[in-house]
């Protein structure tokens, strides 16, 4: 697999805060030529490195999460993880490290549609023996927060003063039908332009610049740049099932979040009643991110940890097995309200 540079993990930084930073204005701050850092992003795109993408802001009235172990035959893992990459419903795929089980997170409309629809699609295929689910109650701390560490602090504070200025948004603001086309091909590419959306819809150029503006500053959606964990110089996922007096959650998160390399904090349903997840550089990390968990959030009871290998499939991207893109996404449309 080819390494990334320095200059390409300083755009990679640069496009996580700010995913829609136009290259004229990251030029002032990255030092390079606008030209560059689109035919770098090009680059890096094609090779299946990084994708910005628009995903639902995650708030209940949206959507159910749910993050499952899927208990498997060990002689049917392959095949169910492949069916499990085409259920548009499952969000995340990811091999555990004990039990022959996998790890997916999954969404649906509502309860009823994850109990009774993807559930049941679930526990049909092949060799699949059980299925154990905690839902989500809260999202503290989202992978979309998770940032590299290539950029100097006064770059940092440009960036993120020109995303605020292109991201506030306004509850108020309805997405109707219409705007669907704008969110599809916000899904695919969330750095696409009005020129796309003229393309697509037949708007004309400032009706499409007038109507992406609208949905980029509804509330409905975030964007989210992702890259290739392989790349990104921590590849292993430590996961862990934890139990936390729910009264203690908010400060807890507030604590964990400022962990390096923090992916999660969510608080769960069921006995373990928060959810986190890192990336680390080795398995060597694992008992030192553990102490500093038990550190910052105290009183808080480790129940369960597993390592998250070999993912397949994340936020709906198809993945190769050096964790970068296919290009090809699977997903549930995103809800316009």
């Amino acid at each position: 697999m080819q390494m990334l540079s320095e200059r390409d993990l300083e755009l990679i930084h640069a496009l996580q805060i700010a995913p829609r930073v136009s290259w004229a204005a990251a030029s002032e701050i990255l030092d390079a030529h606008p030209a560059v850092l689109a035919q770098r992003w090009d680059n890096l795109r094609s090779m299946g490195a990084v994708w910005i993408a628009a995903q639902p802001t995650g708030h209940p009235r949206q959507q159910v999460i749910s993050f499952t172990q899927v208990s498997c035959a060990p002689e049917h893992r392959d095949s169910i993880i492949r069916s499990l990459m085409e259920v548009s419903e499952v969000y995340s795929v990811d091999m555990l490290s004990q039990n022959h089980r996998l790890g997916i997170m999954l969404t649906g409309k509502s309860m009823s549609n994850v109990v009774n629809g993807t559930f049941n699609e679930i526990t049909q295929l092949p060799g699949v023996t059980a299925l154990h689910s905690n839902f989500s109650v809260q999202m503290h701390f989202t992978a979309r927060d998770w940032h590299l560490s290539a950029l100097g602090r006064s770059q940092i504070a440009a960036l993120r003063e020109l995303d605020g200025q292109q991201t506030h948004t306004d509850p108020g603001i309805a997405i109707r039908e219409e705007h669907r086309p704008i969110l599809s091909l916000l899904q695919q590419n969330g750095r696409c332009t009005a020129a796309d959306v003229a393309r697509v819809t037949g708007l004309s150029p400032t009706s499409a610049r007038r109507q992406l503006s609208r949905v980029l500053h509804s509330d409905i959606i975030t964007l989210r740049c992702d890259m290739a964990q392989a790349l990104s110089g921590f590849p292993i996922t430590a996961q862990w099932y934890a139990r936390l007096p729910a009264s203690q959650h908010a400060e807890a998160a507030r604590a964990l979040s400022t962990l390096p390399n923090m992916r999660m904090v969510c608080t769960t349903t069921g006995q373990a009643n928060l959810l986190i997840t890192m990336w680390l550089a080795s398995v060597n990390d694992i008992l030192d991110a553990q102490r500093s968990i038990e550190t910052a959030a105290t009183g808080i009871e480790l129940l369960e940890s597993a390592l998250l290998i070999s993912p397949s499939k994340r936020m709906g991207w198809l993945l190769r097995p050096d964790s970068t893109t296919t290009g090809r996404q699977v997903a549930p449309p995103l809800p316009l309200r």
